[in-house]
């Protein structure tokens, strides 16, 4: 065992030792490997037209500034920033990547930017007491090690990749304290010097922190397995954004995907749900009398859906029995699974709703499977042998014959579009589901109010999209960040240490034809957190919320 361990030390240190020396054979083998990454997005990612026309994306160009890259690139962040920069220059939150590396560094703190301040939301009191950490939420972060935090978050989106202003300055203050090179990011080390502001004083103080440094254990440049995913369609298909992905189970309620979220209540809670459901729901009295119910939806991909959806049955149940209107908080959602997004809309209307299109960028081994889930589903003819077949739901979807004709459609369609010369397919519905019948065991017919901000992704677009697109709700707060369509994911031997990627398959469109992609959802009432809010308790910020749900339930 010791052996072992010593050689495997040895051929890292070999490997390390070499990043500086790589070969011209090892750089040509590095060019082809991009290549090959950018033949992916050309052949099978859906929104490359959308991207052309709407951005401006050149492909090709982006391919040969990433291979010049390689040419000049003198250590392993700089050949691996070559494939970074090639896939952030799509804009596409769906876009990811994941290097195969060990080194973090975390400061157990975290901030949000308003109104140009970015100010501490979140202090780990376990780890810094008010002794060692003299400051108080609110208080504002100026800089580190004598940066600007404004220059540190244009040097956090240069790596991350620039899309959308606002998202991504919502995911620059993540960074600004969780470094991984697994993303390939700078990660700094030793001590930190900040610069803060306390609330209501006007003169800047320094006070040091040291970085919770990981070192890196997997130098170099080196090959990985190959793995091929592709999407089985008796799976729900996958909404979410990997960069976002990154910042779940932080532990806090500034982090995405969070039970808990960040929002103060609403009014004084006259019930509540259990603490081991998926949400967190609870029912107020407004000054009116009027009893109004709240939800937050953390996430689409809980990790039991079929639970998480009889979770919410039992909530939405409680809702219609009680409450005069919902307040629904879908802020720093992730997104996740489409069908158990389905399941949830289900339950929020007494008729049925559309839902949108995408066109979908189709190959050969779709083919085969449109083809083997024809036959598969060839015999099936009733109720009970849709359940037998594909499970009582499908990811919280209830399944019936009805949807066995719909996957039909859906099978014939991809079979046809293929034989029609379409690798990116008329738009269609996914799964063949164009309409969202309501839920069998509770339907919520009072008025809704939605809440939305930036880092709402993927799924956490689509929800609202629905929602608006069928003019059954009202939405409040910031736009989405526009990840419109369901994601695909791969790998490949490589040079790299690349372990992953994923790229947009489909790209969605809603009533008005218009795509979610880059463009998201805008509320029907523009709201945005203040310095105010952030250190008054979100006084105004939920009086808007209150005065938007009362005027609907009087």
């Amino acid at each position: 065992m010791m052996r072992s361990m010593i050689s495997l030390l040895a051929v890292l240190s070999l490997a390390h030792s070499a990043v500086a020396q790589v070969s011209p054979e090892l750089k040509a083998k590095l060019t082809d490997e991009l290549k090959f990454i950018a033949s992916i997005y050309q052949n099978h990612y859906a929104p490359k037209g959308w991207k052309e026309t709407h951005l401006g994306w050149d492909l090709s160009a982006e391919l040969k500034k990433a291979q010049a890259k390689v040419q000049s690139a003198q250590s392993v962040k700089d050949y691996r920033s070559a494939v970074v920069d090639l896939l952030n220059s799509t804009q596409d939150y769906h876009v990811g990547y994941s290097f195969q590396s060990t080194e973090r560094a975390t400061l157990p703190f975290q901030v949000k930017t308003v109104e140009g301040k970015a100010l501490l939301v979140f202090i780990d009191r376990t780890k810094l007491s008010e002794t060692a950490f003299p400051f108080q939420l609110g208080d504002e972060l100026i800089s580190m090690n004598g940066v600007s935090v404004a220059d540190l978050q244009k040097s956090i989106i240069d790596y991350i990749g620039s899309n959308v202003p606002g998202t991504d300055l919502a995911l620059s203050d993540l960074y600004i304290t969780r470094r991984s090179a697994r993303a390939n990011a700078p990660v700094p080390q030793g001590p930190v010097l900040l610069s803060m502001l306390r609330a209501g004083e006007t003169t800047p103080v320094t006070h040091q922190l040291v970085w919770e440094y990981q070192k890196e254990m997997i130098p170099g440049l080196f090959s990985n397995k190959s793995e091929r995913k592709s999407l089985s369609w008796f799976q729900s298909p996958k909404m979410y954004s990997a960069k976002a992905m990154e910042f779940r189970n932080l532990g806090n309620s500034w982090g995405v995907g969070e039970r808990k979220g960040y929002l103060p209540n609403l009014g004084k809670r006259i019930w509540e749900s259990a603490k081991d459901t998926e949400f967190d729901a609870y029912i107020y009295k407004n000054e009116d009398g009027k009893l109004i119910g709240v939800v937050r939806i953390p996430s689409y991909y809980p990790d039991d859906r079929d639970k998480a959806t009889k979770d919410f049955v039992a909530v939405m149940k409680k809702m219609d029995q009680l409450t005069d209107g919902l307040v629904i908080d879908q802020l720093n959602n992730p997104g996740g699974s489409v069908f158990y997004l389905y399941a949830l809309v289900s339950m929020l209307t007494d008729t049925s709703l559309a839902t949108p299109k995408h066109r979908m960028n189709i190959n050969p081994a779709d083919v085969q499977e449109a083809l083997t889930t024809l036959e598969t589903l060839a015999a099936i003819k009733t109720d009970e042998q849709a359940i037998a077949a594909l499970g009582e739901t499908l990811e919280g979807y209830p399944n019936s014959y009805q949807m066995v004709v719909n996957m039909r459609a859906f099978s014939e369609f991809i079979i046809n579009q293929w034989n029609s010369g379409n690798k990116l397919t008329e738009p269609f519905y996914v799964w063949g589901v164009d309409r969202i019948n309501p839920h069998p065991e509770v339907q919520y017919t009072k008025p809704v109010v939605l809440l939305i901000n930036e880092l709402d992704f993927s799924g956490g677009d689509f929800f609202p999209t629905i929602l608006q697109d069928n003019q059954r709700v009202t939405i409040v707060g910031a736009r989405t960040a526009g990840a419109g369509g369901y994601v695909l994911e791969a790998s490949f031997p490589n040079s790299f240490g690349l372990t992953n990627l994923s790229f947009t398959g489909s790209l969605a469109e809603r009533v008005n034809l218009k795509p979610i992609e880059n463009l998201g959802v805008t509320p029907d009432i523009p709201l945005a957190l203040t310095v105010k809010d952030l250190r008054g308790n979100f006084v105004d910020y939920l009086n808007v919320v209150r005065k938007t749900i009362n005027e609907q339930v009087k």
